[in-house]
């Protein structure tokens, strides 16, 4: 059963990056580098509203799949929110519905904060 969870930087780092390292060589059509992506998580750290804006799909305590959102202002000074790639693993992404669910989850993250 995949249960959708948020990220703690305790203990859940080192999995993401897993993800994220399978997710660029296997499902990506652009390259990117680990060590821009673990700065830019470690910096998300530092702000609960970018930490809690990280949603994991776990399946029997192991990471399956995350997704992130970022929101910024735009030159009319209105809010508004990306959702980011959702990443998974490509053996986790056929026919699970991993990314809908953590899409799901962060469209209602958008709607409450």
């Amino acid at each position: 059963m995949i249960v959708i969870d948020r990220y703690d930087p305790r203990k859940d780092k080192e999995e993401i990056l897993e993800i994220f390292e399978d997710f660029i060589e296997n499902k990506s059509y652009f390259f990117s580098y680990k060590e821009r992506f673990e700065s830019e998580l470690n910096k998300r750290v530092l702000d609960l509203k970018y930490r809690n804006s990280i949603i994991l799909a776990r399946e029997n305590g192991k990471i399956v799949g995350a997704g992130f959102v970022s929101t910024y202002i735009d030159i009319l000074g209105k809010e508004n929110c990306v959702i980011h790639q959702v990443m998974t693993k490509k053996e986790d992404s056929y026919k699970r519905s991993i990314e809908e669910r953590i899409i799901r989850e962060l469209m209602k993250y958008v709607k409450t904060t």
